[in-house]
């Protein structure tokens, strides 16, 4: 925030219109900045605010965020990747075998504790516009892969409409809970042991939220028979 209005009070990067200089209040450039703040915890950032978009690269490349800034045009001819998604289980676990025999693996270790083997890939497309990251492990009989987000994040705390997001999305994909907890409402219990979970022919399916040293994030287990 204090970058952000440096930025403006010192004429980096000042605005001008038609008539000249253009004229702002230092609550507005608050806000602004509120924006370019929250935004660098997203994937994007959307705005028509020229001197936002502006501002916003610099301390983006600054700072090393790896947040991308977009019109609103942008957005909207990129409709396509945004919803692509995961219609259902079947489709859901086609897309986990593919990756399973063509994802890029990142790692290949063995827990010093357990003896068992856990391989972690970078996936080949982003699951549910969201999960970026897979993790394998192989136990007698069943495979399970976790489905987590790895981002260049500034803070390690995950967001209310970011959760909400993710639960709306894997309902619309398996249908209702076995809890029949049904969407995300803010202020839910994230210290359970699981957020939702939905059974299958296959196993079962879990969302929960994982704490680390770095910070917290969601995981999403996928048991798979062998």
């Amino acid at each position: 925030m204090y970058a952000y209005t440096i930025l403006e009070l010192y004429n980096i990067t000042e605005e001008r219109n038609s008539k000249g200089l253009k004229k702002f209040t230092y609550d507005s450039l608050s806000r602004d900045g509120k924006h370019a703040y929250f935004a660098a915890h997203c994937d994007y950032l959307v705005t028509e605010d020229k001197g936002l978009r502006q501002k916003a690269f610099i301390l983006y490349e600054l700072f090393g965020m790896q947040t991308q800034i977009l019109t609103v045009s942008d957005f909207i001819n990129n409709h396509s990747l945004f919803l692509r998604r995961e219609d259902d289980e079947n489709t859901f676990r086609q897309a986990l075998i593919y990756d399973i025999k063509h994802a890029l693996q990142i790692t290949d270790k063995t827990d010093i504790r357990t003896g068992v083997n856990f391989h972690v890939y970078k996936t080949t497309h982003i699951y549910f516009n969201y999960f970026n990251r897979m993790q394998r492990v192989d136990m007698p009989g069943v495979v399970t892969l976790t489905l987590f987000c790895e981002r260049n994040r500034i803070a390690g705390f995950l967001m209310h409409r970011e959760i909400q997001l993710v639960i709306f999305k894997l309902i619309e994909a398996f249908g209702p809970d076995i809890d029949k907890k049904g969407l995300y409402e803010i202020g839910e219990n994230i210290d359970a042991d699981y957020l939702r979970m939905w059974m299958t022919n296959n196993g079962h399916l879990s969302l929960y939220v994982c704490k680390l040293e770095r910070g917290v994030m969601l995981a999403f287990d996928v048991e798979m028979n062998h």
